[in-house]
Protein backbone atom coordinates (compact mmCIF):
# COMPACT_ATOMS: atom_id res chain seq x y z
CA UNK A 1 0.00 0.00 0.00
CA UNK A 2 2.92 2.35 1.10
CA UNK A 3 4.31 2.12 -2.67
CA UNK A 4 0.57 2.85 -4.45
CA UNK A 5 -0.42 -0.39 -5.35
CA UNK A 6 -4.09 -0.87 -5.67
CA UNK A 7 -3.94 -4.83 -6.05
CA UNK A 8 -1.44 -7.72 -6.00
CA UNK A 9 -1.15 -11.02 -7.99
CA UNK A 10 1.89 -13.71 -8.96
CA UNK A 11 2.56 -15.21 -12.21
CA UNK A 12 3.14 -18.73 -11.50
CA UNK A 13 3.47 -20.87 -8.22
CA UNK A 14 6.94 -22.31 -7.08
CA UNK A 15 7.17 -26.50 -6.24
CA UNK A 16 10.35 -26.05 -4.26
CA UNK A 17 12.15 -29.78 -4.57
CA UNK A 18 9.87 -31.42 -6.15
CA UNK A 19 11.40 -33.49 -9.37
CA UNK A 20 9.99 -35.47 -12.06
CA UNK A 21 6.36 -35.50 -13.44
CA UNK A 22 4.01 -34.91 -10.81
CA UNK A 23 -0.32 -34.87 -11.03
CA UNK A 24 -1.50 -31.36 -12.27
CA UNK A 25 -3.45 -31.77 -8.85
CA UNK A 26 -0.21 -30.60 -7.04
CA UNK A 27 -0.43 -27.21 -9.02
CA UNK A 28 -4.10 -27.00 -7.90
CA UNK A 29 -2.98 -27.60 -4.43
CA UNK A 30 -0.51 -24.90 -4.86
CA UNK A 31 -2.88 -22.28 -6.50
CA UNK A 32 -5.66 -23.37 -3.84
CA UNK A 33 -3.64 -22.85 -0.86
CA UNK A 34 -2.06 -19.53 -2.00
CA UNK A 35 -5.52 -17.63 -2.53
CA UNK A 36 -6.18 -18.99 0.87
CA UNK A 37 -2.97 -17.14 2.14
CA UNK A 38 -4.06 -14.10 0.20
CA UNK A 39 -7.78 -13.96 1.95
CA UNK A 40 -6.12 -14.63 5.17
CA UNK A 41 -3.18 -11.69 4.72
CA UNK A 42 -3.47 -9.94 1.62
CA UNK A 43 -4.36 -6.11 2.94
CA UNK A 44 -4.99 -5.45 -0.75
CA UNK A 45 -7.29 -6.85 -3.58
CA UNK A 46 -5.89 -10.34 -4.92
CA UNK A 47 -6.47 -11.56 -8.31
CA UNK A 48 -6.25 -15.12 -8.55
CA UNK A 49 -4.08 -16.44 -10.89
CA UNK A 50 -4.79 -20.09 -12.45
CA UNK A 51 -1.81 -22.06 -13.89
CA UNK A 52 -2.76 -24.79 -16.74
CA UNK A 53 1.06 -26.31 -16.59
CA UNK A 54 4.13 -26.33 -16.00
CA UNK A 55 6.93 -28.30 -18.11
CA UNK A 56 9.60 -26.23 -19.10
CA UNK A 57 11.90 -29.99 -20.66
CA UNK A 58 11.72 -28.42 -24.35
CA UNK A 59 14.15 -25.68 -22.87
CA UNK A 60 16.14 -27.87 -20.84
CA UNK A 61 15.58 -25.59 -17.61
CA UNK A 62 13.66 -27.63 -15.16
CA UNK A 63 13.47 -30.43 -13.65
CA UNK A 64 9.62 -31.01 -12.56
CA UNK A 65 6.56 -31.16 -14.84
CA UNK A 66 3.38 -31.62 -14.41
CA UNK A 67 0.49 -34.21 -16.48
CA UNK A 68 -2.69 -31.95 -16.90
CA UNK A 69 -5.78 -32.63 -18.67
CA UNK A 70 -8.34 -30.02 -20.55
CA UNK A 71 -10.98 -30.74 -17.66
CA UNK A 72 -8.12 -30.48 -14.85
CA UNK A 73 -7.58 -27.24 -16.13
CA UNK A 74 -10.69 -26.25 -16.65
CA UNK A 75 -11.68 -27.07 -13.11
CA UNK A 76 -8.85 -24.72 -11.84
CA UNK A 77 -9.85 -21.55 -13.55
CA UNK A 78 -13.09 -22.52 -11.70
CA UNK A 79 -11.55 -22.67 -8.92
CA UNK A 80 -10.27 -19.56 -9.53
CA UNK A 81 -13.55 -17.80 -10.11
CA UNK A 82 -15.31 -19.43 -7.37
CA UNK A 83 -12.93 -18.14 -4.70
CA UNK A 84 -13.20 -14.76 -5.99
CA UNK A 85 -16.88 -15.01 -5.66
CA UNK A 86 -16.37 -16.06 -2.51
CA UNK A 87 -13.82 -13.25 -1.47
CA UNK A 88 -15.44 -10.22 -2.22
CA UNK A 89 -13.39 -7.65 -0.10
CA UNK A 90 -10.43 -8.85 -1.85
CA UNK A 91 -11.24 -8.62 -5.71
CA UNK A 92 -10.53 -5.37 -7.60
CA UNK A 93 -14.32 -5.48 -9.04
CA UNK A 94 -16.91 -4.93 -7.22
CA UNK A 95 -20.06 -7.45 -7.52
CA UNK A 96 -22.25 -7.78 -9.76
CA UNK A 97 -19.46 -7.30 -12.08
CA UNK A 98 -17.41 -10.74 -12.93
CA UNK A 99 -14.69 -11.69 -11.04
CA UNK A 100 -11.52 -11.22 -12.53
CA UNK A 101 -8.89 -14.24 -12.77
CA UNK A 102 -5.48 -14.40 -14.49
CA UNK A 103 -4.83 -17.64 -16.42
CA UNK A 104 -1.13 -18.47 -16.88
CA UNK A 105 -0.79 -19.07 -19.78
CA UNK A 106 -2.05 -19.04 -23.02
CA UNK A 107 0.01 -19.21 -25.47
CA UNK A 108 3.95 -20.51 -23.17
CA UNK A 109 4.74 -23.53 -25.33
CA UNK A 110 8.64 -23.51 -24.22
CA UNK A 111 6.63 -24.33 -20.44
CA UNK A 112 3.96 -26.45 -20.86
CA UNK A 113 1.33 -23.94 -19.90
CA UNK A 114 -0.74 -23.00 -22.77
CA UNK A 115 -4.16 -23.29 -24.12
CA UNK A 116 -3.65 -22.35 -28.33
CA UNK A 117 -4.74 -25.40 -30.32
CA UNK A 118 -2.11 -27.71 -30.84
CA UNK A 119 -1.86 -30.57 -33.84
CA UNK A 120 -2.00 -33.27 -31.15
CA UNK A 121 -4.69 -31.46 -28.84
CA UNK A 122 -6.63 -29.80 -31.29
CA UNK A 123 -9.21 -26.84 -29.25
CA UNK A 124 -9.96 -29.44 -26.17
CA UNK A 125 -8.11 -26.82 -23.90
CA UNK A 126 -10.02 -23.67 -25.10
CA UNK A 127 -12.92 -25.85 -25.19
CA UNK A 128 -12.55 -27.20 -21.42
CA UNK A 129 -12.69 -23.61 -20.27
CA UNK A 130 -15.00 -22.31 -22.57
CA UNK A 131 -17.48 -25.01 -20.79
CA UNK A 132 -16.51 -23.51 -17.58
CA UNK A 133 -17.01 -19.80 -18.20
CA UNK A 134 -20.29 -20.61 -19.82
CA UNK A 135 -21.51 -21.92 -16.25
CA UNK A 136 -20.54 -18.37 -14.24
Amino acid sequence: MADGYDAVSLYNYSFGTVTGGQSFSLVSEAGQWIWSQAAKNSPLPFIAVAMDGWDPRPWNEGNVWFSRSPQDVATLVDAAINWANANTVLRVEPPPTPPLVIMEAWNEFGEGSHLLPTVGEATTYGDAVAAILGTH
